[in-house]
C-alpha cells in the first residue's frame, strides 16, 4: 500500500523574497479558466502563512472555495468537513491538517515551505491520489524556511538526542531538495536505510515509469519520474 507510483513529484526553489503565491500560478490560472479545481491541499510552515496565503487565494479568484486550517482556528472542523464533502476545493493548512484526511481523490498537494523531515514530507504528499489516479505533488522551498522551522522547533532547547535527531532530519530534507537525481529513488533509499539499505544509494525496488503528470503544469520545476515507496515512516 505504500508504493505510490501514481504520484508525480516536483521540487523547485522559490526565488529569494518571492511571495507565498509564487509557484501557484498554474493553480490560479486553472481556477480562472475553468471555474474550479480538483481537491487540493497547500501546506505551509506557520499559522501566519496559512492565514496570509488563504486570503491571497481568496482575493485571486477562489473566494469561498478556499479554506484555511490550523490548530489556532476554531472553525477548522467546519473547513475539514467542507473539504471532505467537496464544498471547499482548496485547503491551505499547517501540518495540523493530517489526521482523518482520507479524501480519495486529492489531485494535488503543494508544500509552500520545506517540511522539517522527509517523514513529514512523505506523509503530506501521501494525502494525494489515494484513488490510484495520477496526482501532482509540488515542493516549493526557500532558504529562509530553515530559519522558520528553527523558530518553531527551538533546537537549542532540545536534549542532545533530540538535537541530533533534528539535525539528521534537517540534513536529509536539505539533501532531498538539492538532489538532481530521481527523488522517488531518494525516498526509497532514505526509508530502506533502516532495513539494511544504505542512505543515499538507489532504492532496492526499481522505480517504474511515472504516468503523465496531471495539470496544472508549471515551468521551471525539477521533476522526478518514478514511484515512491519503501517502509512506512513514523508519524511526526
Amino acid at each position: 500500500p505504500f508504493e505510490r507510483e501514481n504520484l508525480f513529484l516536483s521540487v523547485s526553489k522559490r526565488p529569494t523574497g518571492a511571495g507565498l503565491l509564487a509557484g501557484l500560478g498554474g493553480l490560479i490560472e486553472r481556477k480562472r479558466a475553468v471555474g474550479k479545481v480538483p481537491p487540493t491541499i497547500i501546506y505551509v510552515i506557520s499559522r501566519a502563512d496559512a492565514n496570509k496565503l488563504g486570503a491571497a487565494l481568496a482575493a485571486a479568484g477562489f473566494g469561498a472555495s478556499v479554506g484555511v486550517y490550523h490548530a489556532g482556528l476554531e472553525a477548522r472542523g467546519a473547513v475539514h468537513a467542507a473539504f471532505m464533502t467537496n464544498r471547499v476545493e482548496v485547503v491551505v493548512a499547517t501540518v495540523a491538517f493530517g489526521m482523518g484526511i482520507d479524501h480519495p481523490s486529492i489531485r494535488a498537494v503543494y508544500l509552500v515551505g520545506t517540511p522539517a523531515t522527509l517523514e513529514a514530507y512523505y506523509q503530506m504528499v501521501g494525502r494525494a491520489g489515494r484513488d490510484g489516479a495520477p496526482a501532482r505533488c509540488e515542493l516549493l522551498w526557500g532558504e529562509a524556511d530553515w530559519n522558520t522551522i528553527a523558530m518553531i522547533k527551538d533546537p537549542a532547547g532540545l536534549s542532545p538526542p533530540g538535537r541530533a535527531a533534528y539535525e539528521a532530519g534537517k540534513a536529509a530534507m536539505q539533501a532531498f531538495c538539492l538532489t538532481t537525481g530521481c527523488r522517488h529513488a531518494a525516498l526509497l533509499a532514505h526509508f530502506n536505510a533502516g532495513e539494511g539499505g544504505v542512505a543515499g544509494a538507489p532504492g532496492r525496488r526499481r522505480p517504474r515509469r511515472q504516468p503523465r503528470p496531471p495539470p496544472p503544469a508549471r515551468a521551471g520545476a525539477t521533476t522526478a519520474p518514478g514511484r515512491a515507496g519503501g517502509r512506512r515512516p513514523r508519524a511526526t
